[in-house]
């Protein structure tokens, strides 16, 4: 995924069943002084930052995720240019 603009944007899962597990992302390009952050939507519809979520140009993360608990990524401020790729590993 290519994302040029602040955001919240939900994590592509390649269209399989959402289950518990791990998911690995990885984000490269520029945040152009910008952050980004993973997270999730809770029942309420708030948006709610994972613990140590940050993640920064180059660097990867691995996600232990619940069930049926899509993964997103939060982007703001700076000029943003990055791709975002993401899929499970377990």
């Amino acid at each position: 995924m290519i994302i040029t603009q602040a955001g919240l944007y939900k994590l592509d899962t390649k269209n399989k069943i959402i289950a518990a597990g791990e998911m690995a992302v990885y984000l490269s390009g520029s945040l152009g002084g910008g952050t980004a952050v993973l997270a999730y939507i809770d029942d309420f519809g708030n948006t709610v930052n994972l613990i140590d979520g940050a993640i920064v140009e180059g660097e990867q993360k691995i996600v232990h995720q619940g069930y049926g608990v899509p993964v997103h990524i939060v982007i703001t401020g700076g000029s943003v240019n990055v791709s975002v790729l993401s899929g499970f590993i377990k």
